[in-house]
């Protein structure tokens, strides 16, 4: 008798990978998300990234899990990775010489040396659910442990919704980027997988009690 019962735990663990996300495995490194804000390279360049060193930007979606930015190893072959920080600000007027918003989410990233391999290369950074307000303005921070490193710009004012920001707010560049939330399944998608789940076993256990209580 406890032989019949493990197609429905079978399809109970299916059901929690499912509504979890647990157990099932990523393509790629990147985790997919909604694109609310961007400034893709149309006029490329790049810019060592020194403190202070950020872009405004303006959201419509009301959370941020994702950000993604264009970094590479500009000295490679020095032996030297770095670590690579974005913040996630509240915008503060003025900058006086510093990002000093306060501080809604950091994500991290260990880069190796010859990182890009002379290519800025799409750097994806997960955070923590952050909540925006929409229409409010907020501030992506990037931080370097080598400066080396650079980030990909715009080399002309190409983004609408906010500024580059250096010491102080640069109008003839900014930051190419792409910020937004985490994507998730389609719900009815999730049901249809949901309910045929828990069918089949169901229907596997209906079959082997019948021959259980056959012979």
């Amino acid at each position: 008798m406890a032989r019949a019962r493990i197609p429905v735990l079978k399809a109970w663990v299916v059901v929690l990978m499912v509504l979890t996300g647990v157990g099932w495995p990523m393509i790629g490194a990147a985790h997919p998300f909604l694109v609310d804000q961007q400034n893709p390279p149309v006029l490329p360049g790049s810019f060592v990234i020194a403190s202070p060193f950020g872009q405004e930007f303006t959201p419509t979606l009301t959370s941020l899990d994702v950000v993604e930015l264009l970094i590479m190893d500009s000295q490679p072959f020095d032996g030297q990775g770095s670590t690579v920080t974005v913040n996630v600000r509240q915008a503060v007027e003025p900058y006086p010489g510093t990002i000093n918003g306060t501080l809604l989410g950091t994500s991290s990233l260990s880069l190796p040396d010859v990182y890009g391999g002379g290519t800025l290369a799409v750097t994806h950074f997960d955070f923590s659910t952050i909540a925006l307000t929409s229409g409010a303005t907020y501030v992506i921070e990037v931080l370097s442990t080598d400066d080396g490193f650079t980030a990909g710009v715009n080399t002309a004012n190409t983004y609408p919704g906010g500024r580059f920001l250096r010491t102080t707010a640069v109008e003839t560049a900014d930051l190419v980027f792409s910020e937004g939330p985490a994507a998730a399944p389609e719900p009815p998608s999730l049901l249809l997988v949901v309910l045929g789940a828990v069918t089949l076993g169901v229907r596997r256990t209906k079959r082997r009690r019948k021959r259980t209580l056959g012979n």
